[in-house]
């Protein structure tokens, strides 16, 4: 069986920090980390990094938001997309979240939405 090595993802855009997402397929376990701000033009960059390696079949998606510092409304978008989609390919979705993310979804009281 051949490795998967590191896949990392950068946004670069006018009026945000950069977006990183490290995307690392191992042994059953998606884990993706990601740093910077979340938001309407970066959002859907989370979404797509996760749905691109869902094939690989993972029994976990690992989804590190802990180094968020700005998590949107397109954010929740976005993890709430993943979270279908971990859901319907049979994973289970683990979530690290920082204090960005946890005061949106606590905000919109999601927080109890996304951990079901």
């Amino acid at each position: 069986m051949t490795a998967v090595a590191d896949i990392e993802y950068a946004v670069d855009h006018p009026d945000t920090d950069q977006l990183d997402v490290r995307v690392h397929p191992d042994r059953g376990v998606l884990a993706v980390a990601v740093t910077g701000d979340v938001d309407l033009l970066t959002g859907p960059e989370i979404a797509r990094a996760v749905m691109a390696h869902l094939l690989v079949r993972p029994r976990y998606v690992e989804l590190d938001l802990s180094r968020v510092t700005y998590f949107g409304v397109t954010g929740i978008a976005a993890l709430l997309a993943v979270r279908d989609a971990t859901r319907c390919m049979g994973a289970e979705l683990r979530l690290v979240a920082g204090p960005a993310v946890t005061d949106a979804l606590s905000r919109l009281r999601l927080d109890t939405v996304v951990a079901r």
